[in-house]
Formats: structure tokens, C-alpha cells, sequence
């Protein structure tokens, strides 16, 4: 059975993704690492993020550490402000939602990549809300991962291919002619 990463249109909607993204300036390879640390209720997670970028993007990332909690994030950036975070929608103890809103509170320059497990459009909707600069979920793409993460460094927004982005999109306009007005 073919895999949805390996079909011809999963390819043709992340080459779009990469070409949405050309006017960021994205990470160079002469560029320092990004400093990121993840936000996720599963440990073996974590480890397959660490893995996974040492193995596809090795000079790219420095992983500052992982926690399980949303309290136990909040407790990280009290002695580590690292560049970005990615967030579960799902930590217990003050759920991804709640957290990511104090963390764009209390720390704008943070830059937040929401995660699920699940493509819900409430959840994008409510973690936009919250300040996420992004939302994939966990069953995304190598390449699709680090793209998300390199987006949202460079002050884009990425929504993943899995993603409903036509909420999410009705979301950021909303929110920016709330701005506005």
C-alpha cells in the first residue's frame, strides 16, 4: 500500500507549500541553528523530533529540551527563551490553547507551531486565536516538518497540507481586520 507522503499529489500540494513560501527569508545554510524546544504530551515524541531533525536537517535545529506539560513550559521559559516552540493542542496540565495564549502574552517573540494528532478544524481555529504562527499535524512529512518550522521562524504562517486551511485562512483574515479595526 502506497503511503500518502509517496503519491504524486501529496508532492504537487508540498511543492505548492514551498512555493507559498518563497518570500520568507528562510533559514541558510550559513544561518545559526534555531533554537527549539518541544511542547508535547508523549515523550516518544519528542525523541522522534530529535531524531528526525538530527537526521534530515542536522545543522538547522538545536533542540533546548522537551516538556510534557503545559505547565512544565511555562516553567522552561522562566530560564530558557528559545526561538520557537512546538506546541501540542493536547498537553495536560493547562492545555496547548491556554498555553500558547500565555506564552504570546507573556513572550510575543516566541514563535509557536501548533500540533495535533488530528486535523480539527476547532483546534486550528482556537490555536490561531491563541497566537500560534502555525498548525500541522503529526502525521505530516519530514519535509513538511521542517518547512513548517522554518516558515514559522521567519514570522510566516504554515498551515500543513493536512490541515483545513480555508478555516484557517478565514481565521487570520478575521483576525487581521480585527487588528485593523
Amino acid at each position: 500500500m502506497e503511503h500518502v507522503f509517496e503519491t504524486e499529489i501529496y508532492r504537487q500540494l508540498l511543492a505548492a507549500k514551498i512555493a507559498e513560501t518563497a518570500h520568507l527569508p528562510l533559514q541558510k545554510p550559513s544561518d545559526p541553528p534555531i533554537d527549539l524546544l518541544v511542547a508535547d504530551h508523549s515523550l516518544i515524541f519528542y525523541r522522534g523530533i530529535k531524531a528526525l531533525l538530527t537526521s534530515q536537517a542536522p545543522d538547522s535545529f538545536i533542540l533546548t529540551g522537551g516538556v510534557t506539560t503545559g505547565r512544565g513550559l511555562i516553567e522552561k521559559l522562566q530560564t530558557h527563551k528559545p526561538q520557537l516552540v512546538m506546541i501540542d493542542v493536547s498537553l495536560p496540565q493547562g492545555n496547548g490553547i491556554d498555553t500558547a495564549a500565555w506564552v504570546k502574552q507573556h513572550y510575543p517573540g516566541i514563535k509557536l507551531l501548533a500540533t495535533s494528532d488530528f486535523e480539527s478544524p476547532v483546534e486550528v481555529q482556537l490555536m490561531i486565536r491563541a497566537g500560534a504562527d502555525g498548525f500541522i499535524t503529526k502525521n505530516c512529512s519530514a519535509e513538511e516538518l521542517i518547512l513548517a518550522l522554518r516558515t514559522a521562524h521567519a514570522g510566516g504562517r504554515y498551515f500543513g497540507i493536512g490541515v483545513h486551511t480555508s478555516l484557517a485562512e478565514e481565521e487570520v483574515d478575521g483576525s487581521n481586520e480585527k487588528r485593523k479595526g
